[in-house]
């Protein structure tokens, strides 16, 4: 398992969002392929933190740059819908929200076990805690000689096991598993 490191959060202005895409104003620059965590409203106004992928960095005037980038995982319309009445009500400019550039780095090792498995989501038994919203990279397991991208996944929550020194993680895949992927686990 990898851990995704967030950097300091730095500002930006949400200026489009569709269910696949985002575009912002910041003002440092960005090389494309740079993987960037946005807060984006849900639809009950919540802040939800998206992984995005920079596909294109441009300056704009002396000190600001427009970036656009696809999420890594599409959006419920009903967030695009909250997020798009968001744009309207703050103007020309965007909302302004907190972005973090996101980094893989390969810590531990931690082992971990499967504990259950659907397409959207994966529970876990670890040795250690992870707090709600971090991202992980895991590899899963060959089973019948197929082998697994390793999967990117978002914490929702931990919860020290009863009489144990192991925590069950709940988390939620960035992109859901095929039928085939999910095949090969069960």
């Amino acid at each position: 398992m990898k851990r995704i490191i967030e950097d300091r959060p730095f500002d930006a202005f949400v200026t489009i969002v569709t269910a696949t895409a985002v575009r912002l104003t910041v003002s440092r620059p960005f090389a494309a392929g740079t993987f960037v965590a946005v807060d984006v409203p849900d639809a009950h106004g919540r802040s939800n933190r998206q992984l995005f992928r920079v596909s294109l960095a441009r300056g704009q005037g002396l000190c600001d740059y427009v970036v656009d980038g696809l999420f890594s995982k599409k959006l419920d319309a009903r967030d695009v819908t909250a997020a798009q009445a968001r744009l309207t009500a703050s103007g020309s400019h965007g909302w302004k929200t907190l972005c973090r550039v996101v980094h893989v780095r390969q810590e531990g090792p931690w082992l971990t076990t499967m504990h259950n498995v659907s397409r959207s989501g994966i529970g876990l038994l670890s040795e250690r805690p992870f707090d709600a919203g971090t991202f992980l990279e895991i590899s899963l397991p060959s089973i019948r000689r197929k082998h697994l991208q390793p999967k990117i996944i978002r914490i929702t929550h931990a919860k020290r096991q009863k009489d144990s020194d192991e925590w069950l993680l709940g988390a939620v895949f960035l992109r859901a598993l095929t039928e085939q992927e999910l095949q090969v686990l069960l």
